[in-house]
């Protein structure tokens, strides 16, 4: 019953977001690449076959999350993701198979050193605080579960609002934060 719940709950996001696929509308050609080549990359990668042969029990969302991960990793050739939050050994899976030379780090001291964060949930206030004063201008910030709840959506309304972040995507299950400021601050909602 939950699983129906959930696609019928995909289903209308989906609808509600249909003006925003691939990019469309979108002026800056670096987050027009990003949303079409990395969020909204339908290719078949290299890695997806033996993933979904090693992984076949995963949920649709998973699945999508996780192969997000895989082309974000891909996409950035970080060397260091670091983890807030307790993740399966899945998810470290898909994102080694993405970026071969990626080590993951638990410890928010290093943060500095981080060229993707994964946040498994929206951060308290001074949380978030840590992460934007010690992240580097190269990192980007990933939150799940942004749209869990209406204070979750209303703190992740917050961080799209700050000064301290530039372009930031929100993709309903996650949001991704570029810490890059050159670029124009702007703010995409993209149908994932």
């Amino acid at each position: 019953m939950r699983n129906i719940k959930d696609k019928l709950k995909y289903a209308i996001v989906w609808l509600s977001r249909i003006s925003k696929c691939r990019g469309f509308g979108v002026q800056s050609p670096t987050a027009y690449s990003f949303i079409r080549y990395v969020i909204n990359e339908h290719y078949p990668y290299y890695a997806y076959g033996d993933l979904n042969i090693e992984y076949p029990n995963l949920s649709w969302k998973e699945l999508k999350l996780y192969r997000l991960y895989f082309r974000i990793a891909n996409y950035s050739q970080t060397s260091t993701w670091l983890l807030n939050g307790s993740f399966d050994d899945v998810l470290l899976r898909y994102v080694k198979a993405g970026c071969y030379s990626v080590c993951f780090i638990h410890d928010n001291s290093e943060v500095a050193v981080a060229g993707v964060i994964l946040l498994k949930d929206v951060p308290t206030n001074d949380v978030l605080d840590y992460y934007l004063c010690h992240s580097s201008s190269n990192s980007i910030i990933i939150i799940e579960n942004i749209h869990v709840s209406k204070e979750a959506s209303m703190r992740w309304k917050s961080i799209v609002q700050d000064a301290r972040v530039g372009r930031t995507f929100d993709l309903y299950y996650c949001g991704i934060i570029f810490m890059d400021k050159e670029k124009c601050k702007q703010h995409y909602i993209v149908n994932f």
